[in-house]
């Protein structure tokens, strides 16, 4: 598998705009898709016949990741209304990371910072894109106290993404 690792770097760095590059690199999207591969394979959920078939499954890895975190980031650069100053200053501080670990590191912290288990939940959820609708659904709330819960959130957020209390400190 690594003596495939340019191929697979090639592909992510295919699917990754100017933008993204400088939080995720293709060589930060490789090893995301080798621990991917190394998970599967120590649970036995590893379906592949033939080198061939384990190169295919990494590179198709590869590509959604990258598309995956291409989309987190430009979802954040075109966030408008209320959630346009919170959006812009995540994306500042992903922005600042220099690699695709120390930015996961940083959405970790941030998580983390947040007290309430439900809470926490609507920060991952509302950062993987997914609408008030659905979170309502998947906490088992309605969609006005996802949104209300939300604002709430983030209006405690965004002073702290401001200030960079959630930065590595170094």
């Amino acid at each position: 598998m690594l003596a495939n690792l340019p191929l697979l770097q090639a592909a992510a760095r295919r699917k990754l705009t100017q933008r993204t590059q400088s939080v995720h690199d293709s060589h930060d999207v490789a090893s995301s898709v080798l621990r991917r591969i190394d998970q599967l394979a120590s649970e036995g959920r590893l379906d592949a016949f033939s080198d061939e078939d384990v190169l295919h499954f990494a590179l198709t890895i590869a590509a959604n990741q990258a598309v995956s975190r291409t989309r987190a980031m430009e979802r954040l650069a075109t966030q408008t209304g209320e959630d346009s100053t919170y959006a812009a200053l995540l994306r500042q501080r992903l922005d600042a990371c220099v690699d695709d670990e120390r930015a996961t590191m940083l959405l970790y912290r941030i998580a983390l910072s947040i007290a309430d288990a439900e809470s926490r939940e609507l920060f991952l959820l509302r950062f993987k894109g997914l609408t008030f609708q659905i979170i309502a659904q998947l906490m088992d709330i309605k969609p006005d106290a996802a949104r209300q819960r939300w604002t709430a959130l983030r209006r405690a957020l965004e002073p702290q993404l401001a200030q960079g209390v959630f930065d590595e400190k170094i």
